[in-house]
């Protein structure tokens, strides 16, 4: 893993302080990476494709100021939580949503310690974890203003469901389910594949960016911009990104250094 190295991936997340296997460690790796590192599809916009190769992602999101999404955040994520020392083991899941599922189409990390197990996800754009949610016992975790919760379900065996004030406030609405069966690199390079690649999937029809905040979030979809302020009692601005503005938008709300031209994406939105 000579690719890896530490200092530079805690540089990437603005984190100062020693890290070590252990909760409070964990956590600060998850807040930082979800309120650093965005979310965005650019390069399938791009028809660049998506790598899922581990020195790629590295290169990618760390030394070059990228984004990613699911295959290639939660990959770089768990990768770095094995070489800080944490017993990490790669899980899919399939997106539910309010809609039919998906495949396993959603990669995300179960991370052990102790005689603890946790499920951390860094890759799910604006729903993304900010914290380790525990995989057993029926307490909910509050994140900030959102609150999240796994449950056991007959036919998925776990439920990943998510409760906050832009989805109604009181219901639990499922995000994704998944089993702790053994994943191998096919089993990632079909999911990536489909996902970046069929018409069917919303990550190739429009170009995306978010970035997570401590109270919301911000969002670029299309020429789209979207803030979202104020925990449970929530403030949502929108306007739209003019086209000239569009690579500079990109940098200044989610220092997304971008090695491309608005230009570059004509054609394929």
């Amino acid at each position: 893993m000579r690719y890896f190295d530490k200092r530079s991936y805690l540089r990437r997340l603005g984190i100062e302080t020693a890290i070590i296997a252990d909760i409070p460690s964990l956590t600060v790796l998850q807040r930082q990476h979800v309120f650093t590192i965005p979310f965005e599809n650019l390069d399938i916009m791009l028809g660049r494709g998506i790598s899922v190769d581990l020195p790629d992602i590295y290169n990618k999101v760390i030394n070059r100021g990228r984004g990613g999404y699911c295959f290639e955040l939660n990959a770089l994520f768990c990768n770095a939580l094995e070489n800080f020392g944490f017993d990490v083991q790669v899980v899919l899941g399939r997106v539910h949503l309010g809609m039919e599922p998906s495949g396993r189409t959603h990669q995300i990390t179960l991370v052990r310690v102790g005689s603890e197990q946790y499920i951390v996800d860094v890759g799910f754009g604006a729903l993304s974890l900010r914290t380790p949610v525990p995989l057993a016992g029926s307490e909910f975790s509050q994140q900030d203003h959102l609150q999240y919760r796994i449950i056991e379900d007959p036919i998925w065996r776990y439920m990943m469901q998510v409760r906050n004030s832009e989805l109604g406030g009181t219901d639990w609405f499922n995000m994704y389910s998944f089993d702790l069966e053994h994943v191998c690199e096919g089993d990632i390079a079909t999911g990536n594949h489909y996902t970046s690649t069929s018409p069917d999937v919303h990550f190739t029809k429009d170009r995306i960016a978010s970035l997570l905040t401590p109270d919301g979030r911000i969002a670029l979809s299309g020429n789209q911009l979207t803030s979202v302020s104020g925990g449970d009692k929530f403030e949502t601005s929108q306007s739209t990104i003019a086209t000239s503005d569009y690579i500079r938008a990109l940098k200044s709300k989610f220092n997304l250094v971008l090695d491309a031209t608005f230009e570059d994406f004509t054609g394929r939105t």
